[in-house]
């Protein structure tokens, strides 16, 4: 991962760059802002760091620096103010607190690492086809880009709920392409009927699907809808799976803009009925 730290604070972006580098990741740092700006003009990061004082229209800045970026790319506020109502409504994916803390640092870098996951699997690759109530993959990435331009605009927090095959590849090295298609095709089945009309959901390859979840109620829902859906798969498990092959379906709701990962669990069944 490359990173961009702006801090006119050398000592906390020499902190930052020496944790990233420990890591196998480079750095590069900005003592300014026109130098963080000159240097994403010429450079692609796969995230910035920065601390925003002085805290003086950090909001256009950091919307001008997001027109700058090639591609979507996560921004973090490096702070000794976490928490308080001045940051409120900053373009950022989440907050690291100074003194730099090893802890919280390594959680952001996971969940940077989780979101560009995400985006990635969703700009790579060849495209799928809208069928069934499903959208193509190209369509349901516009789609999250849409929910992270709200989220830097207006501080919308939206869900991304995935499902796919796991262990596609075990199942196509020990029983062959043909059943791990099959399989596929099942697991894209049930999903068409156990989803509400309701719930954007886009084919992103052929083992693999995810829905967006817009505006929830309260913080809650996104977690409980998971969670019934996740039942709802179990209870079909044996329709998904055949001939007694080992499934294992991961299913996982992350968080936008943050890029945290608040389920990840997966359904696993070594010996199922034939249907």
């Amino acid at each position: 991962m490359h990173s961009l730290i702006i801090d006119r604070d050398i000592d906390s972006a020499e902190r930052v760059k020496a944790a990233l580098e420990a890591r196998g990741d480079t750095a590069v740092i900005a003592e300014t802002r026109n130098q963080g700006l000159e240097l994403i003009r010429k450079e692609a990061f796969d995230a910035v760091f920065f601390d925003p004082a002085p805290q003086s229209e950090v909001k256009t800045f950091l919307l001008s620096l997001r027109r700058f970026c090639n591609s979507y790319t996560p921004f973090y506020c490096l702070t000794h103010n976490t928490g308080t109502h001045d940051l409120d409504g900053l373009p950022v994916n989440g907050f690291i607190s100074k003194p730099i803390d090893p802890d919280s640092l390594k959680t952001s870098l996971k969940n940077i690492a989780n979101l560009n996951g995400l985006l990635k699997s969703l700009s790579s690759g060849e495209d799928t086809f809208s069928r069934d109530g499903l959208i193509s993959k190209s369509a349901f990435e516009q789609i999250v880009l849409s929910c992270l331009e709200r989220a830097d605009r207006h501080a919308e927090r939206s869900y991304v709920m995935t499902l796919e095959l796991q262990n596609g590849e075990a199942i196509e090295a020990k029983y062959g392409a043909h059943k791990k298609v099959e399989i596929s095709k099942n697991l894209r089945n049930v999903l068409i009927k156990i989803r509400r009309l309701s719930d954007i959901a886009g084919e992103i390859a052929e083992d693999k699907f995810s829905m967006v979840i817009l505006r929830p109620l309260n913080d809650s829902e996104p977690r409980l809808a998971t969670e019934r859906f996740i039942g709802n798969i179990k209870d079909h498990h044996d329709v998904i799976a055949i001939d007694n092959i080992p499934t294992d379906i991961r299913v996982t709701l992350m968080t936008l803009p943050t890029g945290e990962v608040d389920i990840d669990e997966t359904i696993s069944e070594t010996e199922v009925q034939p249907v």
